[in-house]
């Protein structure tokens, strides 16, 4: 009869092995337990057991991951992604408007873009304990399946922003691929901080457009009650006057009927057409202490009123798979 011993078998321990065959049973259980005990819970009882059961899932899938190589990381430097870079490998890389999938109104704004990433990467570099994301989905059909995000980082290294000078930041600037509109940008951009180190940040800068300052803060941080005195935001504006009416009618009023862009009309089509490629998030999943947020929907104007990482306290933490 064969015996498992404590060696490495295809790059697995013993112990490692034993761990994940513990969690799938655990999953297992917790999935049998919820599925006999829902129809006898109240609202609360299943939003808390789904919570147990998704920490459990990512649990299991952290099993799987390697060490995080900035679990020390508390800052959260986000670059909202404006348009997608298709590539043009140059010494002036991302300079010519033919280079982007740009709509009519952003053309000649290139150059905008570059200096959002420029400040993000510097603003990086200049704080060893920051991770630098460039947030923005594959929204564009006519760019393929390249998202704002990756075109954004390629662009960073086509024109040396990040580089051989500064490559301690090359592991400290990541992609989030799936957000399409402002706050998404900025919860996503949250979770991808947590997947990558393994704990929320103490800290946010946001860089995007100016006009999209009181948007940013006193709607979406608002939103997901992220600490005021934790968050800042830097605007640097496209040449020409900035959108203010539009910015006012497309984006804040709407934003304040729904902040979490779940049922006005105008924000649940702009994420439909955003997303031609039918691409789902993750984070769900890889962030289950934000499920309050993720399934989350007012009718009333309201915001959340769950726990969250970032209260002082809150009963979503690892000890609930005690």
């Amino acid at each position: 009869m064969a015996v498992l011993r404590p060696t490495i078998l295809s790059g697995i321990t013993y112990q490692r092995a034993i761990s994940v065959l513990s969690a799938v049973a655990l999953i297992f259980m917790s999935a049998s337990f919820i599925k006999k005990m829902m129809p006898s819970f109240t609202a609360q009882q299943s939003h808390d057991a789904c919570v147990k059961y998704t920490i459990l899932q990512s649990h299991l899938t952290e099993e799987l991951l390697p060490d995080s190589p900035a679990g020390e990381a508390s800052h959260l430097i986000m670059v909202a992604g404006h348009g997608i870079w298709k590539g043009h490998p140059s010494a002036h890389a991302g300079d010519d408007a033919s280079e982007w999938n740009l709509k009519d109104f952003q053309v000649g704004q290139q150059a905008t873009f570059i200096k959002h990433i420029e400040m993000g990467v510097n603003l990086g570099v200049a704080d060893e304990s920051s991770i630098v994301v460039f947030s923005g989905g594959q929204t564009d059909r006519g760019a393929g399946p390249t998202s704002e995000a990756q075109g954004y980082w390629n662009l960073a290294i086509a024109r040396s922003i990040i580089s051989d000078t500064n490559k301690d930041i090359s592991m400290r600037a990541l992609t989030e691929e799936y957000a399409r509109d402002s706050y998404e940008n900025l919860l996503f951009s949250i979770c991808r901080f947590y997947e990558f180190t393994g704990k929320y940040p103490q800290k946010i800068t946001v860089i995007s457009h100016k006009f999209k300052g009181y948007r940013f803060d006193n709607l979406h941080r608002a939103a997901i009650r992220y600490p005021q005195s934790s968050f800042k935001f830097m605007g640097l504006d496209p040449p020409g006057e900035p959108p203010l009416e539009a910015e006012r009618v497309n984006a804040v009023e709407p934003f304040q009927h729904d902040p979490y862009a779940c049922s006005h009309p105008l924000l649940v089509e702009k994420k439909i057409a955003r997303n031609p490629f039918r691409r789902r998030a993750p984070y769900i999943d890889s962030c289950p202490q934000l499920y309050g947020l993720f399934t989350y929907c007012t009718l009333n104007d309201t915001f959340y009123e769950g726990p969250l990482p970032w209260d002082m306290k809150t009963p979503y933490t690892d000890d609930m798979i005690q």
